[in-house]
């Protein structure tokens, strides 16, 4: 396994092309053996493809890109497809990119790989033969192997994303709490900090951005100390947003700002992409509507042409809205409509509140106020199914604005 430097960090590893080409022929193998089956009449998405080797949308771009990524996603990748990992598939560095005090690779922002701590190549090897030696003993002495803890860790925490999405907070913290009582007598810092980050994703979603602070500022310190770039900006990124919601705004600025110049150095267009999208809210909040049309433009433009995702829609509708206040409501209309419509189907019921939401503030910047009122009373009621009492709130104060008018 070898580094790539950037300078000070290290940035993972990357495929071979005849590793590549090994993967995808995996990829066509697998799919067409479900195509009967669970996959019949879809198409090899993006999506799709990713599900099949078990990593996220973002993980599994980056390594058919051959961009870094950290090993344990290429090795879960083969696994999952059935085929053994071999080293052979990694690409050899040339030699002036070895770094003479580098860390182990960082760990990308996955679910299905948890990362690993950066060590000083001398300490890892001892340490590595210390766990080793002391596995081989332990083994006969018991006459087995011992168990590895991370697959059901893993599980539970993929669980738990899953309940989360489907905004099943009470069933996402019971998943949380069986992963810690895996992961405890094995201190992982790294488990902990995804345990904590995941935490701090349902606070937000419940309206408690000041706990989901202290919370995900647990995760970005750990994962800094660790040394894991990929996911120290992606929740340093989640921090900033919180930080903007409680009116600290400077500080969430120099967040974003910093998560920006990260994506940049590495070319990460997932990482610039939410960086521009929170300074694009930084803008919106100062009335500065044309400057954060200018930071959402850029981060759709950072996610290629023709690229549409999740991400890219949502900087779109945040665009809508910048527009709208602009009185641009013929551009901004169709995108909030299209984005209420993709949630619906999805079946997102906390952003399918949002889109309604915004939808009201279009119609109010419109001058439509009785329209406005059914969609902030939709967004009311849908943030109150999922439990995210700050949203209503939003909701409910716009309605109490109209009244009073």
């Amino acid at each position: 396994m070898w580094l790539v430097s950037d300078g000070s960090k290290s940035r993972g590893v990357r495929l071979t092309e005849e590793g590549l080409e090994k993967l995808s022929a995996l990829v066509e193998t697998r799919f067409a053996q479900l195509s009967r089956r669970e996959y019949q009449g879809r198409r090899l998405t993006r999506e799709v493809r990713a599900e099949l080797m078990g990593v996220s949308v973002r993980t599994s771009d980056r390594i058919l890109k051959r961009d870094p990524v950290d090993r344990a996603s290429l090795v879960t990748a083969f696994r999952s497809l059935g085929a053994p990992w071999a080293d052979e598939y990694l690409e050899k560095p040339p030699t002036d990119s070895l770094e003479t005090e580098g860390a182990a690779p960082p760990a990308a922002e996955t679910s299905n790989s948890l990362p690993v701590a950066a060590r000083r190549p001398s300490t890892l090897l001892f340490v590595g033969l210390s766990v080793l030696v002391l596995t081989l003993i332990v083994g006969i002495i018991l006459g087995s192997r011992p168990r590895d803890w991370r697959p059901e860790f893993m599980a539970e925490m993929e669980r738990a994303t899953e309940h989360y999405h489907r905004a099943e907070f009470k069933d996402a913290r019971e998943s949380i709490d069986r992963a810690a009582k895996i992961a405890h007598p094995h201190r992982q810092a790294d488990a902990l900090a995804w345990m904590r980050r995941l935490e701090a994703e349902i606070l937000a979603a419940e309206g408690n951005k000041e706990e989901a602070l202290e919370r995900i500022q647990i995760a970005v310190a750990y994962l800094k100390d660790l040394d894991i770039p990929d996911q120290y900006y992606g929740a340093l990124e989640v921090a900033a947003n919180y930080k903007a919601v409680l009116g600290r705004v400077e500080e969430a600025r120099a967040d974003h700002l910093e998560c920006l110049a990260y994506g940049q150095r590495v070319q990460d267009r997932y990482v610039i992409a939410t960086a521009c999208r929170g300074l694009g809210e930084l803008s919106m909040r100062k009335s500065a509507h044309n400057e954060a049309i200018e930071w959402f433009d850029k981060g759709i433009k950072s996610l290629g042409s023709g690229f549409e995702d999740e991400t890219s829609l949502d900087l779109r509708a945040r665009k809508a809205i910048a527009l709208a206040h602009l009185k641009r409501f013929k551009e901004a209309l169709p995108i909030l409509q299209e984005a209420l419509i993709y949630w619906e189907k999805k079946g997102h019921p906390r952003w399918v509140a949002a889109s309604h939401h915004r939808l009201g503030i279009f119609h109010k910047l419109k001058g439509d106020q009785v329209t406005a009122d059914i969609h902030f009373t939709q967004a009311r009621d849908g943030y109150l199914r999922v439990g995210d009492r700050r949203g209503a709130d939003k909701s409910e104060q716009e309605l109490s604005l109209a009244d009073g008018e």
